[in-house]
């Protein structure tokens, strides 16, 4: 165990131990491993190393170890990961290939982050990425969407995605792309074991996906988090905010375009199919804790239909700095009377959202509607 010792060398006479099943160097930061030593550990079930600098061509012996189990691989330099590594015994992994440790994990045991500027779109890498359960991809320049460009194969495993500074990201999911020839067809969903997403300054990002499609599903889908991603106009449209049912927390921050977070149903076209959304179709956040939107110089509303939207599990509303939002949607908004007393919004905007309480004898009571105002907030535009 040579974790945290600040150990600079791993010299040859290391690969005289031919039985050893676990060799443990993570987090010493400069670090050199002599030429040949990895591809005589053949027994190495369990392999942890941390490197800010050095040679990393000792990740290409890898492929000799006879039955990997867990490895945490953080190192400058990820391209000569070999294509036959034996990943059927893979169990656990933590690679990357920036100075940065990795901190949250999540309770994940099978994590990817890579940063190069040129993505390595190898054979190998791709194995990771459909084994990862949470894929970090920073900083790179040749990606313009997710989804097929990064995974043309259904997701299994993969629950946290985040994209931060890929400049030249223009969406989430193309959907065009996923009706080309090619791409095939199973009962399997994209994205349906996706728990969170986070979008950090994508300067190109326009939308997250344009239309629901038969192969996506975000039916787990609990968290969305975006920060400064100037070009974006919206979120997502109706039909796909519908499917979106275990949204949890959702929080868009210093995206200067933004007009609207989800669009009625008249913009949701082009693919193999047009999508026609009903403008009385209602939407129910059922799930939906927490709203928060901060510096948001362009955005109108939340909402831009008609639709009564319900927010039956709703606890706080944080709405700062959008100075030309005039309302929250067009139509009701049904929240609780804790929740409207705890609006946190600038100046006047909280007497621009219809809040309305959710009452399970609203049918019985038609009567007594205009009459009984207790721990009912009406508020109109």
């Amino acid at each position: 165990m040579l974790r945290s010792t600040g150990i600079r060398n791993i010299p040859k006479e290391i690969g005289r131990l031919i039985k050893l099943r676990l060799l443990d160097v993570d987090y010493c930061p400069i670090l050199c491993i002599a030429s040949g030593v990895i591809s005589k550990l053949i027994w190495l079930e369990e392999f942890y190393i941390g490197m800010e600098e050095g040679d990393c061509s000792f990740v290409g012996e890898l492929s000799k170890l006879k039955s990997p189990k867990i490895l945490h691989l953080k190192v400058p330099d990820l391209r000569c990961f070999p294509e036959d590594f034996h990943f059927e015994s893979l169990k656990e992994f933590h690679i990357k290939d920036d100075v940065f440790w990795l901190i949250q994990t999540r309770g994940c045991q099978c994590l990817l982050e890579i940063s190069q500027r040129s993505f390595p779109l190898t054979g190998p890498i791709m194995k990771l990425i459909q084994r990862s359960e949470m894929l970090n991809l920073w900083m790179i320049k040749d990606l313009d969407n997710f989804l097929p460009k990064v995974y043309p194969a259904h997701f299994k495993e993969l629950s946290y995605i985040q994209l931060m500074k890929c400049k030249n990201v223009r969406s989430l999911v193309k959907t065009s792309d996923l009706d080309e020839p090619g791409q095939g067809r199973t009962n399997e969903k994209f994205f349906s074991q996706v728990e969170e997403i986070s979008l950090i300054t994508l300067k190109r990002l326009e939308v997250l996906w344009d239309k629901p499609h038969q192969d996506l599903s975000f039916c787990n889908l609990s968290k969305i988090f975006i920060v400064d991603c100037a070009f974006l106009l919206r979120l997502f449209p109706l039909s796909v905010a519908q499917g979106i049912v275990n949204l949890r927390e959702l929080t868009i921050l210093h995206c200067e375009s933004l007009v609207v977070v989800v669009s009625a149903g008249d913009e949701q076209t082009g693919g193999s199919k047009t999508e026609l959304v009903q403008e009385d179709t209602n939407i129910e956040f059922d799930k939906l804790t927490n709203i928060h939107l901060d510096y948001l110089p362009k955005l109108e509303s939340f909402y831009s239909g008609d639709s009564i939207i319900k927010y039956t599990s709703l606890e706080n509303i944080h709405v700062k700095n959008c100075p030309i939002m005039k309302r929250w949607s067009n139509g009701d908004n049904h929240i609780n009377d804790y929740i409207a007393a705890k609006l946190e919004m600038d100046g006047d905007l909280s007497m621009l959202l219809k809040c309305r309480e959710e009452d399970d004898d609203d049918d019985d009571d038609d009567d007594d509607d205009d009459d009984d105002t207790e721990g009912t907030e009406e508020l109109s535009d």
